[in-house]
């Protein structure tokens, strides 16, 4: 019997184009499913992306889908294998549309998660099938949060002039950041602007070595120069994290090939990233009382959050 399947995607940003056409669309054949027929419909004035096939499947995936409890049985593996190919196809469409053509102001997310995968006996009433698996979303962790007695403390930066690390604005778009690969890249970043930019504030001198000349390897930076400016060694464990990261990001950036980066392991890296650069930051500043909240692990709260349940 066939069947109807369909998942609807947000758009990220704006496609430009050229003739008065809101609605388009794109026919693919999948060969893994008998050449069945992908349509993708893209309505640019609602930002959004339909993806629709029809199916001949087995009766007792019909069964499953008609049952009253579908909503909450476990995905099938025949739909599952099904979503994760129209997800793929839909995504590397709208990859085409924006690398292949140039097109800037889409965004780097491209298309949302879709919350639910739809199907339909006749094309025309739909129902929603609930899909296995977690959804994870950063939270703010890390934050110090606003108070009278933090405001004061304020008050000592306007004193003595204290600005914050340029490496934190690279942190802050880590954290926004939506596609992992760019997320590590910034994190890196953010590593490597914190540990000079501590340097330097604890002995200028080395200022000159550090912007002129080729940049030491971060390990380096983090365990012998950092210990000779300091005496004071960072923990080898964090130490761990910055060359493991930095591994990672030289192969990101300079591989011609996709290398994929696990969302919740770059979640990791940005909180991991955050611990240690507070730290060295309590070191160069042992008496900043917001410092000091900031590297209180009762402050720091937890590197994800599950924000919703059985989504693909």
């Amino acid at each position: 019997m066939p069947v109807y399947f369909k998942k609807v995607y947000n758009i990220y940003g704006d496609i430009d184009k050229e003739d008065t056409s809101e609605n388009y669309t794109f026919l693919i054949n999948m060969s893994e499913y008998n050449n069945a027929v992908l349509e993708l419909q893209l309505d640019l004035q609602e930002k959004k992306l339909t993806v629709i096939t029809e199916l001949e499947i087995s009766t007792e995936l019909i069964e499953m889908l008609t049952s009253q409890d579908a909503l909450f049985r476990e995905m099938h593996e025949e739909l599952n294998a099904l979503s994760n190919k129209m997800h793929e196809n839909a995504h590397k469409f709208m990859r085409y549309l924006k690398y292949s053509l140039n097109q800037h102001n889409l965004d780097e997310r491209l298309i949302s998660l879709p919350l639910y995968f739809y199907y339909s006996l006749n094309k025309e009433e739909w129902a929603s099938i609930a899909m296995g698996g977690i959804l994870y979303t950063d939270i703010n962790f890390g934050v110090c949060k606003l108070n009278r007695r933090i405001l004061d403390e304020i008050h000592t930066y306007f004193q003595t002039d204290y600005e914050p690390l340029l490496a934190m604005k690279h942190l802050h778009r880590a954290k926004k950041e939506v596609n992992p690969r760019y997320k590590w890249i910034e994190t890196t970043i953010a590593l490597e602007l914190a540990i000079k930019e501590i340097l330097m504030r604890k002995n200028p001198d080395v200022k000159f070595l550090l912007l002129e000349l080729p940049a030491p390897p971060l390990d380096k930076l983090y365990k012998q120069i950092f210990k000779h400016y300091f005496n004071e060694e960072i923990p080898r464990k964090m130490r761990e994290i910055v060359n493991e990261g930095a591994k990672i990001r030289n192969k990101l950036v300079h591989s011609p090939q996709e290398i994929t980066i696990q969302r919740q392991d770059a979640i990791n890296y940005v909180y991991q990233a955050e611990e240690l650069i507070f730290y060295i930051l309590k070191i160069l500043y042992p008496n900043d009382y917001i410092i000091n909240k900031l590297n209180n692990p009762n402050e720091r709260g937890t590197a994800y959050l599950t924000i919703i349940k059985d989504i693909n």
